[in-house]
């Protein structure tokens, strides 16, 4: 797990896995460090291996030239003393790695549509977006982190609106806080589509796997009350079927848009003055009648 998603779980760790003397290996992604030096961020990135330390949970920094001994180690603190034990990963120590359409060809289709132009874009999406469609446009709320969020704010925004929505996810963003569909399908009668890039990678923090193409996100929707899903693998697919979906939505949609990994690092983050944006995107939401779109994830 990243350290954003260990910060919401801490209670498992203090209450049952310590004191139960439970053997867990902890792998953490160490946000707010090394790579990751968003402000956002540095908190977690300080306070992750304090924590950890306060509870009497060993931890090491895995690096590749150590990484046996490492493991040997941590193997036997869990096989032999059960004890649990945590390797705490920085986001460069892992490589990147296809399906015939990438995550940014993906969100520059969603960009180019004129049905999806004003568009709330969190996360790794967002600095796609943001060197796809220039910061300063208005109609783009580029979101940074609050990993898993994208479709609560979408709710919000589509039930105060009465407009469609348009939220455009990530797969490891969904899995961080997965009730946000929950919410979007016990209201039968919101405008709102819930797009989601799945590439099977926490971008952000190094392109590690996520669990999700285990996890059937399609039958996530359904069981939370979302009757109409689609699943898009190409580009003109997309392209395509996209603008008609949000132009005919009357109730929530799922989109699950399984994307190939980018083979190069994401775009820096957006580095423009956050309270800004917000400020335009109120403007542009409140000035214009037509559908608000949102783009949200973290490459997650």
């Amino acid at each position: 797990m990243q350290n954003s998603d260990f910060s919401q779980s801490v209670n498992a760790p203090a209450s049952l896995v310590v004191s139960y003397s439970i053997s867990m290996l902890l792998a953490v992604n160490m946000r707010g460090t090394q790579l990751d030096g968003m402000a956002e961020n540095l908190a977690m990135g300080r306070l992750t291996e304090p924590f950890l330390k306060g509870h009497g949970v060993e931890s090491t920094r895995p690096s590749s030239s150590r990484a046996d001994s490492q493991l040997a180690f941590a193997r036997r603190i869990l096989t032999e003393e059960r004890r649990p034990y945590a390797l705490l990963v920085r986001p460069d120590e892992f490589s990147r790695s296809a399906l015939p359409l990438t995550k940014s060809a993906a969100v520059a289709a969603i960009v180019a549509r004129r049905s999806c132009r004003r568009s709330l874009r969190p996360a790794s999406p967002s600095r796609i977006a943001a060197s796809t469609a220039h910061q300063g446009n208005d109609s783009h709320f580029f979101m940074t982190c609050s990993m898993g969020l994208a479709p609560s704010i979408g709710t919000g925004l589509a039930r105060e609106t009465r407009r469609t929505t348009l939220v455009v996810d990530s797969d490891g963003s969904l899995l961080m806080n997965p009730s946000g569909l929950v919410a979007v399908g016990a209201a039968p009668a919101l405008s709102l589509v819930h797009l989601v890039l799945d590439d099977g990678r926490y971008d952000s923090t190094g392109g590690q796997l996520t669990p999700g193409r285990t996890a059937n996100l399609i039958a996530w929707a359904r069981a939370s009350g979302i009757r109409h899903t689609h699943t898009f693998t190409e580009e003109d697919e997309l392209s395509t079927h996209l603008p008609h979906i949000v132009q005919e939505c009357r109730a929530p949609d799922f989109v699950r848009c399984i994307v190939s990994p980018d083979s190069s690092a994401p775009p820096p983050r957006v580095s423009e003055d956050l309270a800004e944006i917000t400020r335009r995107f109120r403007r542009a939401v409140t000035a214009h009648a037509t559908a608000v779109e949102m783009v949200g994830g973290v490459g997650q």
